[in-house]
């Protein structure tokens, strides 16, 4: 993990409730309920959006730059 930017173990903190989720439901068989299944689109959704705007701040950022030059 040495090698990974924060942002990076930051999605992977929030993919890893998902995962057990999803593994329990199809392993074990565990039956998920709707909120779950809200939840984890809310979370994934989230941060969907997040990662795609601070992407789009960077390239922003980087043009800005290009601009001056």
């Amino acid at each position: 993990m040495g090698g990974l930017k924060g942002q990076s173990i930051a999605i992977l903190s929030y993919i890893d409730p998902l995962t057990s989720l999803f593994i329990s439901a199809l392993v074990i068989g565990e039956k998920m309920t709707l909120i779950q299944i809200a939840g984890a689109a809310l979370l994934l959704g989230s941060t969907l959006i997040g990662e795609l705007s601070t992407n789009r701040k960077r390239i922003l950022q980087k043009q800005k730059v290009n601009l001056k030059n």
